[in-house]
């Protein structure tokens, strides 16, 4: 497979040059190795030793938003929402499946990232990492599953997301307690004949669990009084959002 590289920077080359190579990595406030403020070192080695497609531990949806709605058959884009504390993104890819490992492919301090060279009709999985101008992580994305044109498979243009029981909650008594409704949540793929095969079904996050939660299958629980948002995303990255005011 032939990535395109975008020009490497210096950090790349000696990260944390200032730490010995003796010495162990520092993990990130959450004690994880991809979660805010983590060494570029650890969050590299966690992302590439990884033998799994599922999600590494400490990534998030939001606030990168890493999506992709542009694909041609040798070709595909990817987006994210720019971070003001981030000085650089490091893209992570390759071809689906557990035995093919990521590879970081390049970097960028944009928005947006193209890889060409790819085989038509099959899917690629893609991680970003945004890296503060101290080559520490700010933000790591989920992985999302995209398809090149060509084939019998294809990607979703968008989500759409609403509450059975209308957009206001009770707080639960107790964690046991479900006060929410399953939400109706759908995909739409770009083309009708060409539905996304699938490699993760959509996926749920809460902008503040203290205020409501969205399990793997759309359950709403509410935790205490506030607001909050509920984005549903699909694997390819396009999502959507619903607001939520929990009593």
């Amino acid at each position: 497979m032939v990535f395109a590289m975008a020009p490497c920077m210096a950090f790349a080359q000696n990260p944390d040059s200032d730490v010995p190579e003796t010495a162990v990595p520092p993990l990130g406030e959450d004690s994880k190795p991809l979660g805010k403020g983590s060494s570029y070192i650890a969050a590299d080695a966690h992302v590439t030793s990884q033998t799994s497609d599922d999600d590494p531990d400490g990534t998030v949806f939001d606030p990168l938003k890493v999506r992709s709605t542009v694909q041609a058959k040798k070709n595909i884009t990817i987006k994210w929402e720019k971070q003001l504390d981030a000085a650089s993104y490091i893209i992570y890819s390759n071809r689906c499946g557990a035995d093919n490992k990521m590879e970081q492919i390049g970097e960028t301090d944009k928005a947006t990232y193209q890889v060409k060279g790819l085989k038509k009709g099959t899917y690629h999985k893609f991680l970003v990492v945004a890296l503060g101008p101290d080559n520490k992580v700010v933000t790591t994305s989920k992985i999302i599953h995209v398809a090149t044109k060509g084939g019998k498979v294809g990607n979703y243009k968008n989500v759409t997301i609403k509450v059975k029981k209308g957009k206001k909650f009770k707080a639960a008594a107790s964690a046991a307690v479900d006060t929410g409704a399953a939400l109706n949540t759908k995909v739409v793929a770009k083309k009708a004949s060409k539905k996304g095969r699938k490699h993760v079904g959509i996926r749920y996050e809460s902008s503040d669990e203290a205020v409501a939660t969205a399990d793997a299958g759309g359950v709403i629980t509410g935790v205490s009084p506030g607001t909050c948002q509920i984005t549903a995303y699909a694997q390819n990255g396009v999502y959507k959002v619903l607001k939520l005011t929990v009593k």
